[in-house]
């Protein structure tokens, strides 16, 4: 069994003014979809899933809780590849989770049995899967404004070639630090493809931005001061 492979071009924003800018640009282009999201980071007391460049976040968006694993993840100028494993949060423990995260919870309740528990050959992701009665504790949060667009790529440019609808996902996270981030983000196939496309289209809107060295996550443990050097990319 083999798990899907998420990639997405990453571009961090240099200000907030740049946010704004391509925020009022793309609202010319689609109808912006906006959620509140709150991730909350978990592992083991004995960060078994960072020592294997394993990531698990619950996210609580409106009425939806998922669970997500993350292992593996790499950048290459901007777009990150990393296998993902999402499941919704059983209902019962997701009621009590948009209320508040718990301190800590079982890894059978949390619904990534599959991933966590089980050894690669049976659909996991982790080479040393966890103990059955292992529990994770919640590191910390973030909370994000997404807006999401759906985008006609000819939209930027003019250039039919190739043409279709890809989603844009346009962040402000706020870290507990007090730190902000403000990011593009483009989830596609094909991202590398379009990498150029879309970086020339802001540099036309003169949204200043650089490509992603390093994921939300890896912010949030480098802002706690735990992300060693070199820097992880999960």
């Amino acid at each position: 069994m083999t798990n899907p492979i998420e990639t997405e071009l990453k571009l961090l924003l240099a200000t907030p003014d740049d946010h704004f800018r391509l925020r009022s640009a793309l609202d010319r282009l689609a109808t912006a979809r906006i959620r509140e999201q709150r991730n909350d980071y978990l592992d083991t007391s004995r960060l078994d899933l960072r020592a294997q460049q394993a990531m698990v976040r619950v996210r609580v968006a409106g009425e939806r809780v998922v669970a997500t694993c993350k292992v593996g993840g790499q950048f290459d100028r901007g777009v990150h590849r990393v296998t993902e494993v999402e499941r919704d949060v059983p209902p019962a423990l997701a009621e009590r989770w948009k209320v508040g995260a718990p301190a800590r919870v079982p890894v059978v309740e949390l619904g990534l049995q599959d991933a966590l528990l089980a050894p690669l050959d049976q659909g996991g992701v982790l080479a040393v899967p966890l103990a059955a009665d292992a529990w994770l504790h919640n590191l910390g949060a973030l909370v994000n404004t997404r807006r999401t667009y759906d985008v006609q790529l000819v939209d930027l440019d003019g250039d039919p070639a190739g043409d279709e609808l890809v989603r844009f996902e346009l962040d402000h996270a706020r870290y507990s630090a007090g730190v902000e981030r403000w990011e593009l983000e483009v989830e596609h196939p094909r991202a590398g493809d379009l990498t150029e496309r879309i970086r020339d289209w802001l540099d036309r809107l003169d949204v200043e931005h650089e490509p992603a060295t390093e994921s939300k996550y890896v912010q949030f443990l480098r802002l706690i001061g735990t992300a060693p050097e070199p820097p992880e990319t999960y």
